[in-house]
């Protein structure tokens, strides 16, 4: 019998991630997802769309006295059903994981400053 070896194989995360009260983020200043947690690699957020895979675009994260704009790039995107007391229908959302790519050393102290929050 072989033990767990911990997070699956295909688990690639460079950083921890921390929960994050849910927040508005906008993406390429069109679109906008609810923040769920963010590491100094990336983050996890909440879409009424799903963008496709390798997709890249700004990110742009509003948080008290912080401004961050970061390039990212979507790592997957995955489906998730939502059912509301009051509705009849199911309305469908997505989980959307993104990586942070090229940072500049302000970018990645201003996630930091985030985070730590």
């Amino acid at each position: 019998m072989t033990q767990s070896q911990g997070p699956r194989s295909s688990e690639r995360r460079t950083a921890e991630r921390v929960p994050f009260e849910p927040l508005r983020v906008r993406l390429d200043r069109s679109r906008e997802g609810i923040l769920l947690d963010l590491s100094e690699s990336g983050a996890l957020l909440v879409m009424s769309m799903s963008p496709p895979r390798d997709n890249t675009f700004r990110l742009t994260i509003e948080w008290k006295d912080t401004h961050v704009a970061v390039s990212a790039r979507v790592v997957r995107s995955e489906q998730r059903q939502v059912q509301l007391e009051s509705a009849t229908l199911k309305r469908k959302d997505y989980n959307v994981a993104l990586e942070f790519l090229d940072m500049a050393p302000d970018t990645a102290a201003a996630i930091r400053r985030i985070i730590q929050h």
